[in-house]
């Protein structure tokens, strides 16, 4: 029997989404059912259906989507990657309205100024 391909199949029912982090250069293999795939930062939607595999060729987060009740084989990625990406991501958006907030405030303040 072979275990590895049987490692990592889960079932996701119709309307179901599977966030994947940290999958880049690995596997995803719709047994059956329909997925839809779509990648952080690229403007691809990829869909697959019984018996078809995408390898994920990019970092970030990728969505794995049923449209119909589906099995598949997606990455061993851990729950820790997925953590760290959440935490980096609210720093980006932490970062971007601090950085949004201080313009606001030194344009009034150099409007004040004048």
């Amino acid at each position: 029997m072979d275990t590895e391909s049987n490692r990592n199949v889960c079932d996701l029912g119709r309307r179901e989404t599977l966030p994947v982090y940290g999958a880049e250069g690995k596997e995803i293999v719709c047994i059956s059912g329909e997925l839809w795939i779509t990648q952080e930062g690229d403007t691809r939607d990829i869909i697959l259906g019984p018996g078809q595999a995408f390898n994920v060729d990019r970092p970030g987060l990728v969505l794995v989507h049923a449209t119909r009740d589906s099995v598949l084989r997606a990455p061993e990625v851990g729950e820790e990657s997925f953590r760290d990406y959440v935490v980096a991501s609210a720093k980006r958006l932490r970062r971007a309205a601090y950085s949004d907030l201080w313009r606001r405030l030194r344009s009034r303040v150099l409007a004040l100024a004048s």
